[in-house]
């Protein structure tokens, strides 16, 4: 794969963004099952420092590699955007934003093959074609999904969907009155769920009309505060939460600047993009919003949802991560020490305690009738 690829940029995430802990502790407590489990054949597992030998694999092969601050999927699209190139990776969430090329990591074929193109070369090699290498893959974005396979009229619609899914930021619970009302059979599963809600958004004229219907089959006193969350989140898909800083190191990259020159405009290279003067800064207050909404959630849950509900929210009531610490911290930090960081000079938990004050220490298949490595 290294050798195939012309241009290579991977990012690493760094600290838990907002209401992630929850999710963790889940991911976590799995973990620690999975490694009971052990004995199963055929099952393989990753060890406690394979990002740190993969670091030192990118190092000695001069691959350019980054870490965000946060969780790293809209700086990835951000970047991606900004170079109009593609994302590979085997995350479906980056199906659903905007203006992003997603190559699903086990769909692309990286041996090359051969591929006449119809131009033909100078008068000295006069009739013959010129021959280029190319991969075979599938490409997905989210403008095609929405026009050939969900026939929605608005491309926010699909994360809107992903939205009244549940996420790590806005539980199923909060639009489970109007899933009812909707349609009784959609608590048997989550594919249910979401086939139904991508049938009902494709008969809605509008995003605003399908989001004021969504809005209305929850309490009037927190309709206000859940479209701004909702119009944060669904905006993230769109582009706008990357971090910037990160950009910036990424762009200066000499490996990077050196393909740009062979293979982009000129323009692209000097043009400074500052999404800030776009947009407004998303996260700001969303602490505060989430911990009222998160208390609104529990007073209004039904004990009688269904069993895959409760598996989802599994932690909701006893897990201590939705505490004060689930929140990311904002910290004065020093500029040497953020571009240390960016260009993974550290390592991952150094992000994770400065900013979450948690770290999950990796569990560790052990096989005890083998000698110690």
């Amino acid at each position: 794969m290294w050798g195939t690829l012309q241009a290579k940029n991977l990012l690493f995430d760094g600290a838990y963004e907002t209401g992630k802990l929850k999710t963790k502790m889940k991911r976590f407590s799995q973990s620690l099952k999975e490694n009971v489990r052990q004995s199963t054949p055929g099952k393989s597992y990753t060890t406690a420092l394979m990002k740190e030998t993969f670091v030192e694999v990118l190092i000695e092969q001069d691959i350019d590699h980054y870490q965000t601050k946060f969780e790293a999927d809209d700086t990835v699209a951000f970047i991606a955007q900004q170079l109009s190139c593609p994302v590979l990776s085997s995350d479906s969430d980056f199906f659903i934003y905007a203006n992003v090329r997603t190559i699903p990591f086990g769909t692309i074929n990286f041996k090359k093959r051969q591929q006449k193109s119809s131009k033909k070369v100078g008068e000295e090699n006069s009739g013959k074609k010129l021959s280029t290498h190319v991969l075979e893959g599938k490409c997905i974005t989210l403008q095609k999904m929405c026009e050939e396979e969900f026939h929605l009229s608005d491309y926010r619609l699909l994360p809107l969907t992903a939205v009244v899914i549940g996420n790590d930021q806005i539980s199923n619970s909060v639009f489970s009155n109007f899933m009812s009302k909707k349609n009784a059979d959609t608590g048997k599963g989550k594919h249910l769920r979401i086939d139904y809600l991508v049938k009902w958004f494709s008969k809605q004229k509008s995003y605003d009309a399908a989001l004021e219907t969504l809005l209305v089959t929850i309490q009037s006193s927190e309709r206000e505060k859940m479209r701004k969350l909702i119009g944060d989140i669904v905006l993230s898909y769109m582009g706008a939460a990357g971090e910037d800083d990160v950009w910036i190191i990424v762009k200066s990259s000499n490996n990077l600047q050196k393909f740009l020159e062979e293979h982009i405009p000129e323009k692209v290279l000097i043009e400074e993009i500052s999404q800030n003067e776009k947009h407004e800064v998303l996260h700001d207050g969303l602490c505060e919003k989430l911990e009222e909404l998160n208390i609104q959630e529990k007073e209004d849950s039904n004990p009688e949802d269904d069993t895959e509900n409760e598996e989802e929210d599994a932690l909701d009531d006893d897990s201590e991560c939705d505490s004060e610490h689930s929140c990311p911290i904002k910290l004065d930090v020093p500029s040497w020490f953020l571009e240390s960081l960016y260009k993974c000079k550290f390592p991952t938990p150094v992000c994770k305690i400065l900013y979450n004050r948690t770290i999950y220490l990796t569990p560790q298949v052990e096989v005890t009738n083998m000698p110690s490595s």
